[in-house]
This record gives C-alpha cells, structure tokens and sequence, in this order.
C-alpha cells in the first residue's frame, strides 16, 4: 500500500488525466453525431443547466451555509463547489445509467466554457471576503482540459465506433471501466495519503456537503419531471447540475487561497469540501445507476419499454 501512496503522490495529475481520457474513450465509442445533432436542436436544455448551476445552485449553498452550524471555511468551500461547472463524472454517471450521454456532453462543454467569465462573477458575489482582490481563472489550463482531455478523446472514441462497429460496445465497456479503476486509485491515494480525514470537521460537515449534492439532483430532476421530460433526459440534467468538476476546483486553490499550510484554514476548508464533495458525488450517482438498473431490470422482466 505504502508504494502505491508515495507512485500516486508522484503522478496525481496522471490518476486525474487517465480517468478523463478513458472515460471519453468509451463513451465516445457509443456516441453518434446525429445524436449531437439532435441535442443542438434544443438549446433550452443547456440553458436550464447553465441557470441551475450557477444562479441556483450557488444561492442554493449560501443559504445552506447559513442555516446549517457549519464551519465558515466549508461555507466558502461550498461556494466554491457551487461556482464550479459539471464534470467528467457527470458523463460516467449519465453513461453507466443509461442517460442522454450527447445531452450531457454537451452541457459540460458549455457549462466548462462559460465557468471563465461565470465562476469569478459568481465567487465574487457571494464569497468575496475571501478572495484575493485580483484573482482571474486558469483559461488556458482549462480550455487545454477542454480540447485535449474532453474533446480529442470524444471524437477518438466515436471514430472507434464508428469504423469498429461490432466491437465498440466491448471498448467502451473497457475504457469506462478503466476510467472507474483510475478513479478508485485516486480516492485511494486521496484518503491513505492524508489529504482528506473525514470527520476532520466533525459529522455534520459531510452531511451537509452530501445534502447539497442531493439536493442539487432532486431539484433538477423534480423540475424536469414537472416540464414533461423523459426520464433519462430528466436524469440526466440532474447528474449535470449536481455532478461538478472537483479537479477544477483543486486547480483553483493556490490561486483563490495561497499554498496549503496548518495555519492556512481557507485552504483546509475548501479542499476537504472538494474532496468530500467528490466523494459524495461519485456514491450518489453511483446509487442512482443501482436505482435505474434496477428498475430497467424489472421492465425487462415485466416485458416493458425501457426508459
């Protein structure tokens, strides 16, 4: 074990690349660019994920902030957690559960493009006190993360279903499950390494940053149901709002908090927020896949329409 921490120390941003890519990979392999196509026709979609991201949302965890007895520093991180955009988890999700995997492609990269104007518009509306006065987004490691990490590994994958027909379900089976062994490591590298001790802030902290993840997917999806959309797309958008991208907000750490030290309490508290909330994501949408197999599994044997 001691020799995967100190190899996982090593080479953390390789577990974080590794994930994304392969997890393109596969779902790209299953993906067409009809379906594409047929996702630009309804820009309403994207504009709703954008509005719950980051007006909501963020209102959504300053009130929370508040009315739970939360250490102020968590408050911030969940602010921070708030601002941020979807991730790559959002599409493994979305693809494991058997949502609109076009849908939800397509809404991180909007959502990933508008977080360079939005999340500092955001940050600093509701958590200013804290920021440094001249703080400004990493863009281009963030549009790099865009093209070489999201797109590139997309369009590969769809090229791989694309000329390997028969064998692309079995492809993307493998990368999507090497993408989640990735993932694993680096949760495991994460908690055997130190980075995060989960009752550092006590029991409630990690309660509270669970409530808003869950929270976020139920409200998103109450209010897709309510707007009549089918129920993959409504599971999808909910993944979308409630599933961020953690390894943005690491990034944005140094830059919002200065380098990580025991006196600097910002930092802890963003971070275990990060973390955390990454590990309350990855288990939530976890138990909704379980809940939609489940329920596929029954119509299969009730002879039913999947949907």
């Amino acid at each position: 074990m001691q020799s995967f921490l100190d190899f996982y120390r090593e080479h953390s941003q390789s577990f974080y690349n590794a994930q994304l890519v392969l997890a393109m990979l596969g779902m790209g392999a299953n993906t067409t660019v009809g379906q594409f196509r047929a996702v630009f026709r309804r820009p309403g979609d994207i504009a709703m994920v954008l509005a719950l991201q980051f007006l909501l949302m963020p209102i959504f965890a300053v009130l929370l902030a508040r009315v739970m007895p939360i250490d102020p520093t968590i408050g911030i991180g969940l602010v921070l957690l708030a601002a941020l955009p979807s991730g790559t988890l959002s599409n493994i999700i979305t693809f494991l559960g058997r949502g609109n995997v076009p849908l939800s492609v397509t809404a991180t990269c909007a959502s990933t493009l508008i977080c360079l104007v939005v999340t500092p518009i955001v940050l600093d509306l509701f958590a200013s006190k804290a920021l440094p006065e001249h703080f400004t987004m990493p863009r281009d490691k963030t549009v790099y993360s865009i093209l070489v990490l999201l797109l590139m590994p997309l369009a590969a994958g769809m090229a791989i279903g694309h000329f390997w027909h028969q064998q692309r379900h079995h492809f993307a089976k493998l990368a999507v499950w090497g993408s989640t062994i990735a993932l694993v490591g680096v949760w495991v590298g994460a908690l055997g390494g130190g980075q995060i001790q989960i009752l550092q802030y006590g029991w409630r902290t990690p309660g509270v940053i669970l409530l808003f993840v869950v929270s976020a997917h139920m409200i998103t999806y109450g209010l897709s149901q309510w707007l009549r959309y089918p129920r993959a797309d409504g599971f999808t958008l909910g993944v979308e709002v409630s599933m961020r991208n953690g390894n943005l907000g690491l990034a944005l750490l140094v830059p919002l908090f200065d380098v990580l030290t025991p006196e600097n309490v910002h930092h802890q508290g963003a971070l275990y927020t990060m973390l955390f909330g990454g590990g309350a994501m990855t288990v939530w949408g976890l138990i909704c896949v379980s809940r939609r197999q489940l329920r596929f599994a029954r119509q299969r044997r009730a002879g039913e329409e999947e949907i």
